[in-house]
């Protein structure tokens, strides 16, 4: 019987300091000058309701080419691998003048047609790649409303308030995780005390002893559990799964960790994973996102988690969109690539395969 170590990691507390990322250029795209340009191109959207969805991601995408060139840029240096940080911030996107109130279930509100959020949350996503939701996830929606409900408020999810949400690739334990995720914040919380936190790989990375950077490439971890409203995964046997933390190119490699699901399996994989966790915590940027906020991250070449903050319930709380995307075929193949030659594989081939019989 396979036997994992338990770990431990320092929690968040609410005086703990720390350097916030907002007037670093490599994280935040200074989007000021062009916001009068973005409300014009928001007022003249067509009339379309997401649950068009074929209909609305193509306009979404003619959003985004309309875009001004230095947000569609930064939006690709960071899809392409490009940028300084896997992860960036564009502050202070042009909001709703009447949002609804804070759903209480983290379901879509009854409204008419698209909010500006879910316009500016597709078009964002349509500029990575394409957008999708898990069944799993209110019935597999692709904007998901991301809010406290009071029934999770201590569980590790994006439903939850009252604890730390702990540093974790979103979907470590899924066999299809999102190469991409858009938050965007429609309503910060009143007290403005949710820190969102990222790390990138590159950075961690540089942090560990090459053979460090080695164990966490070899299956001495184990995943043993789900997200809450994955439980009906458990049942086809994604559970007690020997995994590595880290994997694909040496060069540009990527990270599948959840400091709620992984444990080491033997004394050098829980050094290991404790080096992880601190080299994690010591690289990290830290953002307060306001209304309008459109954080963009890569979920395979960067970490992240969220402190806790006050609830309310009362519609006021926070709230934010979240949206998966996923890669392209180039990366799916990262092992098969040849070494620093990204677009070109090296994989045998196959008679039959791919033949169209």
């Amino acid at each position: 019987m396979t036997t994992a170590i338990a770990h431990s990691f320092a929690p968040f507390s609410a005086t703990q300091s720390f350097t916030p990322a907002r007037n670093n250029p490599d994280v935040y795209v200074d989007t000021r000058m062009f916001r009068p340009q973005l409300q014009q191109l928001l007022a003249t959207r067509p009339h379309i309701s997401p649950s068009q969805t074929e209909r609305f991601l193509l306009e979404a995408e003619l959003m985004f080419q309309a875009f001004p060139e230095p947000i569609r840029r930064a939006v690709l240096e960071l899809k392409n691998g490009l940028a300084r940080y896997p992860f960036k911030v564009f502050p202070l996107m042009p909001t709703d003048p009447a949002l609804p109130p804070t759903p209480l279930d983290s379901r879509r509100p009854r409204v008419e047609g698209a909010m500006m959020g879910e316009w500016l949350s597709g078009a964002f996503t349509r500029g990575l790649g394409e957008p999708f939701g898990y069944i799993q996830q209110n019935e597999g929606e692709i904007f998901q409303n991301n809010s406290p409900v009071k029934l999770h408020a201590n569980a590790q999810s994006g439903e939850s308030s009252a604890t730390e949400l702990w540093f974790h690739t979103d979907a470590s334990f899924h066999p299809l995780p999102p190469a991409f995720v858009v938050l965007h914040c429609l309503r910060p919380d009143p007290a403005r005390e949710a820190v969102t936190s990222f790390a990138a790989l590159s950075d961690i990375m540089a942090q560990l002893t090459p053979r460090q950077r080695q164990v966490l490439r070899e299956p001495r971890f184990l995943s043993d559990g789900v997200e809450y409203d994955y439980d009906d995964v458990n049942q086809r046997g994604n559970r007690m799964v020997k995994v590595p933390l880290v994997y694909g190119s040496e060069e540009d490699p990527f990270l599948a960790y959840d400091q709620d699901v992984h444990r080491p399996l033997d004394p050098e994989a829980s050094d290991t994973m404790r080096a992880l966790n601190l080299a994690m915590e010591s690289v990290a940027q830290h953002v307060k996102l306001e209304a309008g906020d459109v954080a963009i991250f890569d979920n395979r070449r960067s970490i992240h988690k969220r402190s806790p903050f006050k609830a309310s319930y009362d519609g006021n709380d926070r709230w934010c969109l979240l949206t998966y995307v996923a890669g392209n075929q180039i990366d799916s193949s990262r092992e098969k690539r040849m070494p620093s030659r990204r677009r070109v594989l090296d994989v045998p081939a196959v008679m039959g395969f791919g033949m169209g019989m």
